[in-house]
């Protein structure tokens, strides 16, 4: 099958959105078994070198009490940029999926005018 064909299957079943894709290099079975083999290997090996690195690390006090003390300041930063960027009223449109915000505010007001100087 040609990639002209391909395409005109593709967009017989599935009609606009239809796409393919011609990668042009060269795979095969035993290839791509050696690869996913390599890959396996490799992953395996990053895991003791993580599992390692965990370990040597857990023995530094000075390493765990900065650890700990970031982990808090986290907690901290998440939650006071979550309350810093909430507002009482909130304006916008129904996407389908989400809820697009174009505007918010204390009032309604607020979030009317600055949805207003949003472009739609």
């Amino acid at each position: 099958m040609t990639n002209q064909q391909a395409m005109k299957q593709a967009a017989k079943r599935w009609g606009k959105q239809a796409m393919i894709e011609n990668n042009g290099h060269f795979s095969s079975p035993e290839r791509r078994t050696a690869a996913g083999e390599e890959a396996k290997t490799a992953r395996s090996r990053i895991k003791e070198i993580d599992r390692e690195i965990a370990d040597r690390l857990k023995a530094l006090d000075w390493y765990q009490a900065l650890t700990s003390e970031r982990r808090e300041l986290q907690k901290v930063a998440s939650s006071s940029s979550s309350l810093a960027l909430r507002y009482r009223f909130q304006v916008g449109r129904n996407t389908g999926l989400f809820f697009e915000v174009l505007g918010s505010g204390d009032t309604w007001e607020e979030a009317f005018k600055q949805a207003d100087g949003r472009r739609m």
